[in-house]
């Protein structure tokens, strides 16, 4: 009961106040009106075009599936190789590694390995060592882990104004 009477008395005070601030009533009648479609047609790969609602979740979803990762279970593979010389060139320190980890932007977000930059940068006169040791023992052997040799160097387009 307490609900419909406080929504009463909103809509109460919304219709004493039309006069004085029409924007905020008219605002209101709006978010109360039935919702319109707001997905228009798709168009997908073959030269289709895609009107109905199942068809265009179908399509997005199955665009936008790859975003998502899923974990098999399975330990990673180390791939065994030989080096290019480029790899070879690269001159690393413990100070670079410590650096790197400093500046880590604490506010963006987790990367593909789902930690935290501001959990790294807490840790990093531990991790740095590690990580300096970790790279040189992988290329004295010649493995380099499947995730720092498969990767998709995509561009992230923000929306908006």
């Amino acid at each position: 009961m307490l609900i419909r009477e406080s929504k009463w008395q909103y809509e109460l005070r919304l219709a004493q106040c039309v006069q004085i601030k029409p924007k905020k009533y008219y605002t209101y009648v709006q978010s109360k009106e039935a919702l319109r479609d707001c997905i228009g047609p798709l168009i997908t790969g073959a030269p289709a075009v895609i009107m109905d609602d199942q068809g265009k979740a179908d399509a997005l979803a199955g665009h936008f599936s790859s975003v998502h990762r899923t974990d098999d279970g399975l330990p990673r593979i180390l791939e065994r190789g030989s080096s290019p010389s480029e790899i070879e060139k690269i001159q690393l320190s413990e100070e670079i590694v410590h650096q790197h980890l400093e500046g880590l932007e604490v506010h963006e977000a987790a990367g593909p390995d789902e930690i935290h930059p501001a959990n790294n940068k807490a840790i990093t006169d531990i991790l740095a060592g590690l990580v300096y040791k970790l790279y040189k023992v992988l290329l004295y052997q010649g493995v380099l882990l499947r995730d720092w040799k498969v990767s998709a160097v995509v561009a992230v387009r923000k929306g908006g104004a």
